[in-house]
C-alpha cells in the first residue's frame, strides 16, 4: 500500500525486476541439474502469468497518471 500511484508503479517495477532475477536463478538452476526440466517448465509458466499480470497492472497505473 503505497501513497501515490508513482510509487506503486515504482515498486511494480522492483517486483518485475525481482521476478527476472528468479526466472534467471531457474536457468541456472536446469543448468546445474539442481532441478528437472519438468519442474522448470511449471516454474516458467508461473513466471510468465506472474509477468502478464504485473505488467497489466504496471500498465493500468501508467494510463491513470496520464489521463
Amino acid at each position: 500500500s503505497r501513497n501515490s500511484t508513482k510509487e506503486q508503479i515504482r515498486f511494480i517495477e522492483i517486483a518485475y525486476g525481482s521476478l527476472m532475477e528468479v526466472y534467471c536463478q531457474l536457468y541456472i538452476a536446469i543448468d546445474l541439474k539442481y532441478i528437472t526440466q519438468d519442474v522448470f517448465d511449471q516454474a516458467k509458466l508461473q513466471v510468465d502469468k506472474i509477468a502478464n499480470k504485473l505488467n497489466a497492472l504496471n500498465r493500468s497505473l501508467v494510463k491513470r497518471l496520464t489521463v
